[in-house]
């Protein structure tokens, strides 16, 4: 079964990410996938809005599958961080408004995935954190670029120096979640919003979009993330990740 899938209902599209033995920890498979599924949906006039989704109600992911860090050298290193990425941009480029439904805690990569997305709503089970600190993962200047889009500067240092895990609430509060819903409405709510922002101009749609992201405009190249390729490749970092590894 794949990892990640893509289904349609009328004019939404929705990608599911579907990997619940890892808690949909990303691979560096998966991060090649989703760039093409969502470079499908933009080629797509049919489709109005794109919404990322899990299956389940726990987790919507547990970020970047460290397995792919344990024991990788800058070569290897190297091309995750790309794939990473591509997604993010592949998000952002999409022209269609894209909804990150988050059924459950987001960590690491799957809240920079939310971040990446315009709108997000989120089920009253949700959390966002990047414990990156914890292992000593730096991430890249695009990826804080996003959270301090969607949080705000100090709730950003907050998150990243401290490990805080933000619940649903808090993050509706500080503006990132549009709304709270329970596990068993939130299905329902993301088709409603879908249909409200389908109902809209798409032209329009597309064009502020493409403003908004002028605007917030982040650098894609080596020396953004080379801080990033520096820490989890340094040899406490590797020592860390490997002993996570052995915990699991």
């Amino acid at each position: 079964m794949s990892e990640l899938s893509l289904t349609r209902h009328g004019n939404v599209a929705r990608v599911i990410i579907d990997r619940p033995e890892r808690k949909h920890a990303w691979s560096v498979s998966m991060w090649t996938q989703m760039a093409k599924l969502m470079g499908r949906c933009a080629r797509d006039d049919s489709v109005r809005v794109v919404l990322v989704t899990s299956t389940g109600d726990r987790v919507f992911s547990a970020g970047a599958d460290i397995e792919q860090f344990g024991g990788a050298g800058p070569a290897s290193v190297r091309e995750s961080l790309k794939g990473v990425e591509s997604v993010m941009a592949s998000i952002e480029a999409c022209p269609q408004p894209v909804i990150a439904v988050v059924s459950g805690a987001a960590v690491g990569a799957g809240t920079e995935v939310a971040a990446a997305c315009d709108i997000r709503i989120a089920s009253d089970r949700a959390w966002f954190s990047i414990p990156a600190a914890t292992l000593g993962i730096v991430i890249t200047k695009n990826d804080i670029a996003r959270l301090v889009r969607g949080v705000g500067g100090s709730m950003t240092r907050d998150m990243l120096l401290t490990g805080r895990r933000l619940t649903a609430r808090e993050a509706e509060r500080v503006g990132f979640v549009r709304s709270v819903h329970s596990p068993a409405d939130l299905d329902a709510a993301a088709m409603d919003l879908a249909a409200e922002v389908a109902s809209l101009d798409g032209s329009a749609q597309e064009a502020m979009k493409a403003h908004l992201n002028d605007l917030g405009a982040v650098r894609w190249d080596e020396e953004a993330w080379g801080a990033s390729l520096e820490a989890i490749t340094s040899p406490t970092t590797q020592r860390r990740i490997m002993a996570r590894l052995g915990d699991t």
